[in-house]
């Protein structure tokens, strides 16, 4: 009804059941708000605002820039969101440093692309997995799984660790690798407490950790160390050795597929894979042309008209003034060029 608002997530904008969706909430008298990555798309000109992730052209079917900057932008939304709902500035404070230095984090975890590649020879001649994360990293866990059957053709799935016991554990065992999310956060110990259970079945578990938790080399045969982050932020870590993992096992499996004298038939006609893990911009050698900014920085970048916001409603509040109203929220913060999807690219306000 009028009272909701409706997040639009396409990389495309094109997405026809997403599309069908949000029509049908315009029409029950929602507010949607788009967040796609293609200027000029179908959910950018009919939604009534929202933001472009400027990811960069997408280049083939298993995106992983355009993941990073969809979460990276909703967790620039839930800060504002949550400034003008009663979020302590302090921690506001700390949230908009940590998204700041996500950047450099990323490409810390994209450092242990040997250890990656390590990982992935062991593992290539699995034909299952599953992939457990609780909480924030539930996502994650989805992710890793669908980026490994695009990529790889191996059957993977992505479940919520605290339901692992309905269905999933009766599927487990020493042929069935189990990918844990298991970064620091209040879950911690009950993920832990799932490694031991699947340990238990004789399963070979691959865990994605906190730099310095030397703890969990204990529980798992292999380990995947990130950076430090907040909670809510950690994902947008945690899921950038999972598609390291899955585009080498890729390439992996394409190569011994080859050497074998076969080609399976998706191969024939899937588009070129995107070519680089999140954090990389596609079709250049060497990475991203000189010069070009890095898709996380821009998305952070592009943020900045959002956290101008949080800062001006809550001066406002505490000043006893008036909030924006959507249209001015629509155009932006003064000196900034718009992100906003209804305010029209690069007008300046």
């Amino acid at each position: 009804d009028e009272g909701t608002l409706v997040l639009v997530i396409s990389q495309s904008g094109e997405t026809i059941d997403t599309l069908a969706a949000m029509r049908e909430a315009r029409r029950r008298g929602a507010k949607v708000l788009g967040i796609v990555n293609v200027v000029g798309s179908t959910i950018a000109r009919e939604s009534d605002g929202g933001v472009y992730i400027h990811a960069g052209p997408e280049i083939g079917v298993a995106s992983t820039k355009a993941f990073t900057s969809q979460v990276t932008v909703l967790a620039l939304l839930t800060l504002v969101l949550g400034r003008l709902r009663g979020l302590s500035r302090d921690y506001g404070i700390e949230i908009a440093r940590e998204l700041a230095l996500l950047p450099d984090k990323i490409q810390k975890a994209l450092e242990g692309r040997e250890v990656v590649r390590q990982i992935a020879d062991r593992y290539t001649k699995h034909e299952n997995f599953i992939y457990l994360g609780r909480g924030f990293h539930f996502p994650v866990a989805l992710e890793g799984a669908l980026k490994l059957k695009e990529i790889s053709y191996i059957h993977a799935e992505g479940y919520p660790a605290a339901e692992m016991k309905h269905g999933p554990i009766a599927l487990i065992d020493e042929n069935m690798p189990v990918v844990f999310i298991c970064t620091r956060d209040s879950a911690y110990e009950k993920i832990v407490s799932n490694i031991q259970e699947v340990r238990a079945r004789g399963a070979q578990v691959i865990a994605v950790a906190t730099e310095g938790n030397e703890e969990i080399a204990q529980h798992a045969d292999d380990v995947l160390f990130v950076p430090r982050s907040l909670p809510l932020l950690s994902s947008v870590l945690a899921v950038v050795p999972l598609q390291q993992t899955d585009q080498l096992a890729g390439r992996r499996q394409a190569g011994s597929t080859q050497q074998s004298g076969e080609r399976p038939l998706a191969h024939q006609h899937r588009r070129p894979l995107e070519g680089q893990a999140a954090g990389h911009e596609p079709g250049h050698q060497g990475g991203r042309p000189a010069g070009a900014e890095p898709h996380h920085r821009r998305a952070l970048a592009m943020g900045g008209v959002l956290l101008h916001l949080m800062e001006v409603r809550a001066e406002q509040h505490q000043g006893g003034g008036q909030g924006r109203t959507a249209a001015q929220f629509d155009r932006g913060a003064p000196g900034h060029t718009s992100s906003a999807i209804g305010g029209g690219q690069g007008q300046q306000t």
